[in-house]
């Protein structure tokens, strides 16, 4: 009988009293740890207009950022070197600009020892114009949205190439035709590329080829049926992707013979096992996808004597977005190498021997490819691996503290295996580029063998010097408790009589600037001949560094500065998980609304007399924090001086009434910010008397106190003085503000949820319940459900389900996987079918 399983995950904790005993073999075997793991994608403007900012470059620079991959993903498909144009597929295939050249610029000259990351496009079309681009400001204001009708992503619809709209709203009147927008163009055409970066004629920018090795194979081919199906039906078959491949990866190699061609560029899970609904079959025995295009691709370097792959790579999006996921998240460093790690997303592995097995999910995934390269390539082949997106853990984006401790555990089994060539993140979570420095600062050219606890909830990885001078270990605690080891390191006579330690403990928000402004904590340790006893704080990234030299006279160490883990002062609240986050400082100066909509830009002004500087460049238009420094110049004519920046909720046209959103279901507005002084705060909303006008509430006295150090803190709507004036209902424009001289930072603004509106979650999920009996899915939900959906953990929307009632049952015949469960209300649960 199948079976349609509903699971909770719980966060447990759990205390270590004893102490945990480790060893470190000085002596022992080593792997050479790759430069090439610290890297990371996006990050480098694209636009010649807006340089990417000083910061920027000297944050990159100083947490040791070694690599940047900068093809865009999906986006890669369909570049046009040629025009500096590619067609989004994820935005109704709309094209816009993208320039390549200038960013590949940008590493060339700005980024010293730091590899560009580009793709060779593979899919024969290219963008040609944005003529035809779907009028999405029009239709939606730029908004993501889900057809409720069909449960589908509204912005993934072939809606470029169609004839115009005019009015919002408005759906095409007929079909899609993809040659208005894109044009043909070979692998030999894009190749070209290389031509016009490399060479050194007049219309040729001459950078530096050794800056430039490594080359994608186009991104994610497997899946070029659902994110270009714009071109591409769902025909091409496995064989057919190793012939394009093959041919690109010769073509490439006659053209570059130095090139590190990193492919074949896989999607995620599903993907590393099954190739569309094909069944994998040769001579008889079945094939899982990567097995088989390993078999082939060493088939054809033998029949071609080329090297087709240097770095085997591989995407990866478990799909752990909720707090509740946790526990998983920091775990999740165990699939690429242990064989006795069971990962709760293993569907396409289940798969891999040509029927469905639900006892297999032990993964091991880069342990696999690992064999399949010896057995099908030849032992000394040389070819490594590598992720080039790993992202869908937002279940930590709100804990820096985790973020760091999953990303150190990350690099340190990179780093361990020897063979992991590189590694990019696709999100760079608050906390990781301070384990970025930590490990490039610290960490050694040579990994000794990792160790672990017993449940995996504490790892060393020690690291020693080419010359054997030094020796780092890192220690990872994973756990919400501070948990001690007696740490002995053999075979290496340290100098002195105390170890300096470093660590990253009681993170928040991101405090990575550069090398000088940072949150690593140093102290030292003594030791008692080869061991010492250390304390790693409660989820905690830490180094101990050994060394044949003596360090001198232990110092005495600041004493360590927790921040606070709620507001920064006795009125309002903290920002939580819950809060709503409406402006972020990675995402460019335009704001958005509650209800995913896309809002105003930012602005500033000042008064006449005094000066206010953006030392963020570029005006507000940045994808930097809002850093603000004014200078107050009073004089006889001038009362009282003033400098603020602020928002529109919503774009206003010229001569048109103000326009407002709602913002009734919240409590408050957030600031994570740093100010040299308090900061005013004020709420604009459609004036009562006449809606072709904006009223103001703003108090005398600063509603933001002064923040030495970065903080944040949330102010209730009834704290501006409003009183029955307000009307949340129809907000217009959010301003700070401060009449003194001044250096403030702004880093995120959220909206704080009433207690109403966080607890309605949780009234869902108490009321909510699914059981399966045959064919028929039974279904419990709150009345204010509407509707059901079933997504795969890829976003494949499998089937929407109307609710007509609170209990009712539905006839529904999915395949066995894991599912993801989404009702109108934004709850989200996770199926397991089996």
């Amino acid at each position: 009988m199948k079976k349609l399983i509903l699971f909770l995950i719980l966060s447990v904790t759990f205390s270590m009293a004893s102490t945990l005993e480790f060893t470190v073999d000085a002596q022992g075997a080593t792997q050479k740890v790759s430069p090439y793991i610290y890297g990371k994608n996006h990050g480098i403007s694209q636009n010649s207009d807006v340089p990417t900012h000083a910061d920027t470059i000297t944050k990159y620079l100083d947490a040791g950022l070694t690599m940047v991959r900068m093809n865009n993903g999906n986006n890669a498909s369909k570049y046009n070197w040629k025009r500096k144009k590619t067609s989004h597929p994820d935005w109704y295939n709309n094209v816009y600009d993208n320039d390549w050249d200038f960013s590949a610029q940008e590493i060339n000259d700005r980024l010293t020892g730091v590899q560009g990351l580009f793709a060779i496009s593979m899919l024969g079309w290219c963008a040609k114009t944005d003529e035809y681009n779907f009028n999405d400001g029009l239709y939606n204001g730029y908004a993501w949205w889900i057809d409720e009708n069909t449960g589908s992503i509204g912005t993934n619809n072939n809606w470029a190439g169609t004839p115009p709209i005019s009015a919002e709203g408005e759906k095409p009147s007929a079909p899609h035709d993809p040659e208005l927008y894109l044009e043909r163009c070979s692998v030999e055409e894009n190749l070209g590329i290389m031509d016009h970066w490399f060479g050194s004629g007049a219309d040729q920018l001459g950078l530096d080829k050794n800056n430039f090795l490594y080359w994608n194979t186009d991104n994610e081919a497997d899946i070029w049926h659902s994110t270009h199906d714009d071109v591409m039906p769902d025909t091409m078959s496995a064989e057919d992707f190793v012939q394009i491949y093959v041919d690109a990866a010769l073509k490439a190699r006659a053209k570059f013979p130095e090139i590190k061609i990193v492919g074949p560029v896989l999607t995620n899970e599903w993907q590393w096992y099954k190739w569309h609904e094909e069944s994998i079959e040769v001579g008889g025995k079945y094939y899982p996808f990567i097995e088989y295009v390993i078999k082939r691709i060493g088939e054809e370097q033998k029949r071609t004597g080329k090297r087709l792959v240097d770095v085997f790579d591989i995407h990866f999006y478990p799909g752990y977005n909720e707090v509740s996921d946790r526990a998983d998240i920091l775990q999740v460093h165990r699939v690429w190498f242990d064989t006795t790690y069971a990962f709760s997303g293993s569907n396409g592995l289940k798969t891999s021997t040509g029927a469905w097995d639900d006892k297999l999910n032990k993964q091991y995934i880069l342990l696999r490819i690992r064999r399949w390269l010896d057995q099908y390539v030849g032992e000394n082949h040389g070819i490594t691996t590598g992720l080039t997106e790993f992202g869908t853990i937002d279940g930590i984006k709100n804990d820096a503290s985790a973020a760091a401790v999953w990303y150190a555990s990350q690099l340190g089994e990179f780093g361990a295996a020897g063979d992991v060539e590189l590694f990019t993140p696709w999100d760079m979570y608050n906390g990781m580029f301070e384990t970025m420095h930590l490990f490039t600062t610290y960490g050694k050219e040579l990994a000794l063998n990792p160790q672990h606890s017993e449940d995996h909830l504490l790892s060393i990885y020690p690291s020693i010097s080419a010359a054997g001078d030094s020796l780092t270990v890192i220690v990872v605690n994973r756990q919400e408790s501070t948990q001690t080891l007696n740490l002995k390191v053999s075979d290496f006579v340290h100098g002195g009589t105390w170890v300096p330690a470093f660590d990253l403990a009681y993170l928040r928000g991101e405090t990575f600037k550069n090398k000088s402004s940072n949150a690593l904590y140093a102290h030292g340790i003594d030791l008692d001949k080869d061991k010492i006893l250390y304390q790693a704080e409660p989820m905690s990234v830490n180094a101990l560094v050994f060394s044949l030299n003596d360090p001198g006279t232990k110092p005495e160490f600041a004493e360590r500065e927790i921040p606070p883990s709620s507001s920064s002062s006795d009125k309002g609240s903290s920002a939580s998980g819950e809060n709503t986050v409406v402006w972020d400082y990675e995402a460019g100066a335009q704001v958005r609304q509650p209800s995913g909509k896309l809002g105003d830009w930012w602005y500033n002004y000042c008064d006449t007399l005094s000066t206010m500087t953006d030392i963020s460049a570029d005006g507000i238009n940045t994808n930097q924090s809002i850093s603000v420094e004014f200078i107050a110049k009073q004089n006889e004519e001038q009362a009282w001086n003033y400098a603020g920046i602020g928002f529109s909720w919503a774009s206003t046209p010229t001569g048109s009434k103000p326009q407002s959103i709602d913002l009734s279901e919240y409590a408050g507005i957030c600031l994570d910010y740093e100010s040299t002084v308090g900061l005013q705060g004020s709420l604009g909303q459609v004036d009562g008397s006449d809606d072709t006008k904006t009223q103001s509430f703003m108090p005398n006295s600063p509603l933001w106190p002064k923040a030495t150090k970065r903080s944040t803190h949330c102010v209730k709507w009834e704290e501006f003085g409003a009183g029955s004036k307000l009307n949340l209902k129809q907000q217009v424009n959010f301003q700070l503000q401060t009449g003194e001289s001044a250096t403030w930072t702004i880093w995120q603004i959220s909206l704080e949820k009433t207690a109403s509106s966080v607890q309605s979650k949780l009234q869902i999920a108490n009321n909510f319940s699914v059981q399966w009996h045959g064919n028929l899915l039974h279904l419990q939900t709150p009345k204010t459900t509407r509707y059901v959906q079933i997504y795969s953990p890829q976003g494949k929307l499998w089937q929407r389900i109307d609710i007509t009632s609170p209990q009712q049952s539905v006839s529904l015949d999915l395949p066995a996987g894991l599912y993801i469960l989404r009702t109108n209300q934004g709850f989200s649960t996770k199926l397991l079918k089996k």
